[in-house]
């Protein structure tokens, strides 16, 4: 079910958009089976000299904390090891807040900066209903009621809920919540959460799991480009629990760069594992 509800969820959002944001995310059972694996402390990085389609820059630095590398069409990724320190997830917006930079201009169209919070899978949600009338149907297993701009659907395993401008989808374990807008989706579980924002040719997107250690992604697309050419940046993150976090962050100027962010990803997980 996961492998179908992400792709589906941000592909809406996504079509919602004034532009057409070249943005790939998807979800699979093998990346899902990939995140239940125990995330390895290391002291020091590896930095191969070549890996996928990255090739490093230089040494790695004398302290094994970081190294660079470039890829296709002016690419870059910088790899690096941060230890915690007892500052917990605030190392994650704090990287936020230092991609973000990159591109000011995107993230202020997409309504500023925001740090994390995991979609609260109990507030009430969303959508209109297509007329004022009042509907009520029950038959075995699914009801349907609506009242103006409400609307309330139950199916087994399935639940909608709408109240005006909001909308809240649960299916099975997962929770999707958006805005009247269309510019903003929130999915969460009980461990992961994602949040997407999209508005004026801007895309943000950010996933945070903790059911095994940390594994962060983040994405800023700008269709428009930065003073300095960049379209894409962004991060990916993990680490165990307590620390340290193996980061590889991402800037490019191409805004489909998939094989730039998955050789980044690549990298973070030979130095963390799986």
């Amino acid at each position: 079910m996961r492998a179908l509800i992400l792709p589906i969820c941000l592909a809406a959002l996504l079509a919602a958009c004034d532009t057409e944001p070249s943005i790939r995310i998807s979800r699979d059972s093998d990346q899902s089976a990939e995140s239940s694996g125990a995330l390895r402390m290391v002291d020091t990085l590896q930095c191969p000299q070549t890996h996928e389609v990255l090739t490093r820059r230089g040494a790695p630095a004398a302290d094994g904390l970081s190294c660079e590398y470039t890829g296709p069409r002016g690419s870059q990724v910088t790899l690096r090891l941060i230890r915690l320190e007892g500052e917990g997830l605030a190392a994650l917006d704090a990287l936020e807040a230092e991609v973000q930079a990159l591109l000011p201009s995107a993230i202020e169209r997409v309504g500023g900066a925001l740090a994390m919070a995991t979609a609260d899978a109990g507030s009430p949600a969303s959508a209109s209903a297509a007329n004022g009338d009042n509907v009520a149907v029950q038959v075995p297993g699914v009801t349907i009621e609506t009242e103006g701009e409400n609307a309330r659907v139950r199916i087994p395993g399935i639940s909608i809920d709408t109240d005006g401008g909001q909308s809240r989808v649960r299916v099975g374990g997962f929770s999707i919540r958006s805005d009247e807008a269309g510019d903003q989706v929130n999915i969460s579980t009980d461990n992961e959460a994602v949040r997407i924002r999209a508005r004026e040719e801007a895309v943000e997107i950010r996933t945070r799991d903790t059911a095994h250690g940390v594994r962060a992604t983040y994405i800023l697309v700008d269709e428009r480009g930065s003073d300095l050419g960049w379209r894409l940046v962004g991060y990916e993150a993990r680490g165990p629990e307590g620390g340290p976090l193996i980061v590889a962050v991402v800037r490019s100027k191409d805004r489909r760069e998939d094989e730039v962010f998955d050789g980044a990803k690549s990298l973070v997980r030979l130095n963390v594992g799986e």
